[in-house]
């Protein structure tokens, strides 16, 4: 072992990819290019029908670090996530998908938080999600920090989906963790769930600096198409209904932990039925804010009003200690005690 790697935790970063090769060099030479100095990148093809194969080899060829596995069989994006991770070895593990891409210090940044913050299961950074054909900046996602939370408190912020912070599921995880939260349930929204899981056994932190970029119109922005996939749902009313599964979903996660008294499990039940109604409401309010477009040319300007309204009195101080910023093209949590901070800017 060189002088370099002694004392270094390894690193395994894990891409799971089908039909990705107009973006994976770019993913690929961020991921190599990364001033970390011990990990191993595993890439599991899902029988990809395009060139990922040949450039996947490529890169295998002249880096030792990695390391090409090949389906024959499509097995779903979830199996095949689930795959990449069986075959690490690291004590550490990211998620990486084929077409984003990552700051140099983005790994070494992480490990050093991990070091400085035992109680931590996941770190990750500000991230930017930007237009796949322009380059442009959609949205600046400012994940979340659950440093000041017990775990009643992290479950429910994660668990609610109040804020989006799926892409956390990208960020660096103790590789021992995801063994116990691991097989993903099948039930969208699938990262999230695993995130409540996780979150039951430590902190989540985000970094400030903004280290990663994903393109958007990925197959991870197709909600539709996955809310319906029988490759999540066996159960054909929770294909209909998606987010009535999530509920129950994340109440079963609730019920089968150790770590919440009988009052504490009922308590989240109650919690997150609320936050399963509010959803309702926002998708329904949606749905007739379409309509009445058609009749009332003015119904948007005075629709967003009162969203905005509604909001404001939803983030009252003094409250759960929740406060979600969704102003402009941010979006993000940071969670306290007491009336929390909103991180947007």
């Amino acid at each position: 072992m060189s002088v370099a790697l002694q004392g270094k935790p390894l690193v395994s970063i894990g891409l799971f990819v089908y039909n990705g090769d107009k973006h994976i060099r770019q993913a690929l030479d961020s991921l190599l290019t990364q001033d970390y100095p011990n990990f191993e990148l595993v890439i599991s093809d899902n029988a990809s029908t395009d060139g990922t194969r040949d450039i996947c080899l490529e890169y295998a060829e002249r880096d030792k670090r990695v390391h090409y596995h090949r389906s024959e069989v499509n097995m779903g994006a979830v199996r095949n996530a689930e795959k990449v991770f069986e075959l690490s070895s690291g004590e550490y593990f990211m998620w990486a998908a084929h077409d984003d891409y990552w700051d140099p210090a983005y790994i070494r940044l992480c490990i050093e938080t991990f070091e400085q913050n035992e109680n931590a299961v996941l770190v990750t950074a500000r991230h930017e999600f930007i237009n796949a054909d322009t380059g442009d900046v959609i949205l600046t996602n400012n994940g979340i920090t659950t440093t000041r939370l017990n775990a009643f408190q992290r479950f429910r912020a994660i668990a609610s989906q109040r804020s989006y912070l799926g892409d956390l599921f990208y960020g660096v995880h103790k590789s021992n963790v995801v063994r116990k939260v691991l097989p993903f349930r099948k039930i969208f929204p699938t990262d999230v769930l695993f995130l409540a899981g996780i979150s039951l056994h430590g902190d989540f932190i985000t970094r400030p600096e903004i280290l990663t970029r994903a393109r958007g119109g990925g197959a991870s922005s197709n909600n539709k198409r996955y809310t319906g996939s029988k490759e999540l749902h066996s159960n054909a009313f929770f294909r209909r209904y998606p987010y009535f599964g999530w509920l129950v979903a994340a109440n079963g996660i609730a019920f089968q932990s150790d770590k919440f008294k009988l009052y504490e499990k009922f308590g989240l039940a109650l919690l997150l039925t609320g936050d399963y109604m509010y959803f309702g409401i926002v998708r329904m309010a949606a749905w007739l804010h379409l309509r009445l477009q058609k009749v009332w040319p003015g119904a948007a300007s005075y629709t967003r009003e009162m969203w905005h309204r509604a909001e404001e009195s939803r983030r009252r101080p003094g409250g759960a200690g929740l406060k979600y910023s969704s102003h402009g093209s941010e979006s993000g949590v940071e969670i306290g005690k007491g009336g929390g901070k909103g991180t947007s800017k």
